[in-house]
């Protein structure tokens, strides 16, 4: 069942890191988001409405510290009930639970779970969970195609409905929706048919810092056209620095040939965005780090600097160990941001397969 998300104030929507904490803090919680509505001025809309009106049967309203309390005053209106103090917020009497500015209450047939938001300061718990049961897991290695031709008698036999979404070519991430018990079963026999491909968490990262971990295992990554856009998105989970040696953003070519000990030959006769350069990348990283796998990135993001031979969202990507390479040509439709992002996943994505023996 999916849950309807309103933001309430423009402290929280003008605000786009804040909005992005509260974001980040309700997908930690629920998997299905249905609407995420926007309410700038708390008084020139009705918010009894405004909660009627959702189609869910469940609602999150993230508000600011003042409309936290009129809003608690309204709902109390409602329900004609008290209006109570706790913990100096003040919310309805006959609320279902409470905890550290954040309440639940029914009204019009609906779970609501108001928080109060304040920036710069740490949010107050989600209490109101997802009522179904949903799994995703990931899945690398197979298209959408064959996915569902593996797939659909399994789950025809456990009675099991499924999603599957494409995070880049050979990359999808499977979506469960069930209410039977039958979901493990389901994920066992999809493991057996898919290889063992299989990633069951939410996110693939801290799959990879855990099993890396235990084994070992160091990586690295020398980015161009990104940025550094794949180290942030690593360095964003804890424990990172248990597998992560080292990240160089070698944007110009005095850089790559410096530090990453590129051929000056290849940058000349080859160009910056070429396999050769890109080899020479990954052999760099190895030899600046004790990594295990590296990886690197040189491409045309955009909008300009494309050409004939090279147009924009021409990427190279590679992985590498101390004995093997693999590096590959993309090219990316999109705008500068999404041909950087489709990289960073791209990247992501052949790491897992390169290091597939010691992933799965």
């Amino acid at each position: 069942m999916s849950i309807s998300t309103i933001l309430v104030g423009k402290e929280i929507n003008y605000n786009a890191i804040f909005k992005a904490y509260i974001l980040r803090h309700i997908k930690n919680t629920t998997q299905d988001i249905s609407t995420i509505l926007e309410i700038n001025d708390y008084y020139k809309v009705d918010m009894l409405d405004i909660i009627k009106e959702q189609k869910s049967s469940q609602i999150y309203i993230f508000t600011s510290n003042s409309s936290f309390n009129l809003l608690g005053k309204v709902i109390s209106s409602h329900l004609k009930c008290s209006t109570i103090i706790k913990d100096d917020f003040l919310i309805p009497e006959i609320f279902i639970s409470f905890d550290s500015g954040s309440y639940v209450i029914e009204i019009f047939g609906k779970q609501v779970n108001v928080v109060s938001c304040e920036h710069k300061r740490k949010l107050p718990p989600i209490l109101l969970k997802q009522k179904n049961i949903q799994k995703k897991f990931h899945i690398f290695g197979f298209d959408v195609d064959m996915l569902n031709i593996i797939l659909e008698p399994i789950a025809s036999m456990y009675n099991i409905s499924f999603d599957i979404q494409e995070v880049v070519p050979k990359w999808h991430i499977l979506y469960i929706n069930t209410d039977f018990s039958d979901i493990q079963n389901f994920i066992q026999a999809s493991k057996k048919l898919l290889s063992h491909q299989v990633i069951l968490e939410d996110d693939v990262v801290p799959y990879i810092i855990k099993t890396f971990n235990k084994r070992n295992i160091y990586i690295t990554c020398a980015e161009s056209c990104t940025g550094g856009l794949l180290s942030s998105y690593f360095t964003k989970y804890p424990s990172i620095s248990d597998i992560f040696e080292l990240g160089i953003v070698s944007y110009s070519n005095e850089i790559k040939s410096d530090i990453l000990d590129v051929s000056k030959d290849n940058l000349f006769k080859k160009g910056a965005v070429s396999q050769e350069v890109v080899n020479d990348m990954i052999k760099g990283m190895l030899k600046k780090s004790m990594a295990d796998y590296a990886i690197a990135i040189s491409g045309i993001a955009g909008p300009s600097g494309g050409s004939d031979s090279k147009p924009v969202g021409s990427v190279y990507i590679g992985v590498g160990d101390k004995k093997n390479v693999k590096i590959k040509l993309y090219n990316f439709d999109g705008d500068r941001e999404y041909i950087q992002e489709q990289s960073k996943f791209m990247a992501i994505k052949m790491l897992v397969l390169f290091a597939k023996h010691d992933l799965f």
